[in-house]
């Protein structure tokens, strides 16, 4: 993320139409210290999120969800023992609660300021 809490592949040279701003939220939600998004920023941000989750889940052959689960529940632990499942163990936990949050946001806007206002008129691409 930048400085702005903008993920840089958003910031690259591609030129995006603008589109009238939604409104913003308070990510993460009942947080003190937090910053402000549009419900069209945590949708993309999470899609960059399961792009990433989906090359785990290629690896392992389990879904995100399951995994997490046998993760939590201390199922997983006699893979602690070799380096690369460790590592790529704790990025793809990370991940999956990053994405568990930006859904939680998101889910909470939708619900608060409903999805008739949510809903972007124009496509983004």
């Amino acid at each position: 993320m930048n400085e702005k809490g903008i993920h840089p592949a958003l910031t690259s040279d591609h030129h995006f139409p603008q589109f009238p701003q939604n409104p913003k939220v308070d990510f993460p939600p009942g947080q003190g210290d937090c910053r402000c998004v549009s419900v069209h920023e945590m949708v993309v941000e999470m899609k960059l999120l399961e792009r990433r989750l989906t090359l785990y889940e290629e690896k392992y052959g389990v879904l995100s969800e399951d995994f997490y689960a046998a993760l939590m529940s201390g199922k997983l632990a006699r893979y602690d023992e070799f380096d690369e499942t460790r590592a790529d163990f704790s990025r793809w936990k990370g991940i999956y609660e990053t994405w568990r949050r930006r859904k939680a946001a998101y889910d909470q806007q939708v619900k608060t300021q409903g999805l008739e206002e949510t809903l972007r008129f124009q496509p983004a691409y």
